[in-house]
């Protein structure tokens, strides 16, 4: 569809290893309303892949018509023929951490090409500089001003929030099932990767304004174990029934 025509962007966005991949599938296949009872029609139409995959493969994931990722932004802002009702799942650490050399901003970019000198290349920034707020909020908003955003008749967000230790948990769980899988910036020191983690969900609480969102909903999981949406439970016993993955 033309711009004119898109309709809705659900944004489902939080740290690396929070359940974001295991409650967007669960929501597509069990109906939980992670955007309110009134939107689930709307959001369900933004994955017709009967797997409910994520793809990494951009071209993949637009001809499953299955959700995208950050990474997929680059070719979402030329792409012309996109479903009315898209869904993004954005992994808030890897674009603060610089998944794209086309994203950085201009003044940040410049910064680290001199810092790296005559012969570095530009590549992602050190974990050190993930507390640096002032930056942060350049490269997120950077990523936010993209004209894909604006295409949009509304946006709304869902921000999956976990505490450092549970986030940190659930990577090395799948660290033990999957040998490829990066404990992220966990794997730096604690005091450290508290830090990060806590920038992380503070230069997204700053930024996200700057989609001027028709709603904002955020899910978390209860000190009962329950799945909540804005305080809400929408799936009782969650963190008996899923090990979740992000």
């Amino acid at each position: 569809m033309s711009a004119s025509d898109l309709n809705t962007l659900f944004i489902v966005a939080g740290s690396s290893g929070s359940g974001k991949s295991t409650i967007l599938r669960a929501a597509y296949q069990q109906g939980l309303p992670l955007f309110g009872a009134e939107e689930q029609p709307l959001f369900e139409s933004t994955n017709k892949d009967p797997s409910f995959e994520e793809y990494d493969d951009y071209s993949l994931a637009l001809h499953r018509q299955s959700l995208f990722q950050a990474s997929h932004l680059k070719r979402l802002n030329r792409e012309s023929n996109l479903p009315a009702n898209v869904l993004m799942h954005l992994d808030l650490y890897q674009i603060l951490r610089g998944i794209d050399p086309s994203y950085w901003p201009r003044p940040l970019k410049k910064r680290a090409l001199e810092m790296a000198g005559p012969d570095g290349k530009l590549g992602k920034r050190s974990l050190e500089a993930l507390q640096d707020v002032r930056d942060n909020d350049l490269m997120l908003k950077a990523y936010l001003k993209r004209a894909f955003f604006r295409r949009f008749r509304r946006i709304l967000i869902n921000t999956v929030v976990c505490d450092f230790s549970e986030n940190s948990v659930q990577l090395a769980r799948r660290k033990q099932r999957a040998k490829q899988v990066r404990l992220k910036y966990f794997s730096a020191p604690e005091p450290l990767a508290r830090a990060i983690h806590a920038e992380i969900y503070a230069t997204w609480a700053r930024n996200l304004t700057q989609l001027r969102p028709a709603g904002l909903f955020t899910t978390m999981v209860s000190s009962s174990g329950d799945l909540t949406v804005n305080g809400a439970v929408v799936a009782q016993g969650w963190s008996n029934r899923f090990q979740r993955r992000a």
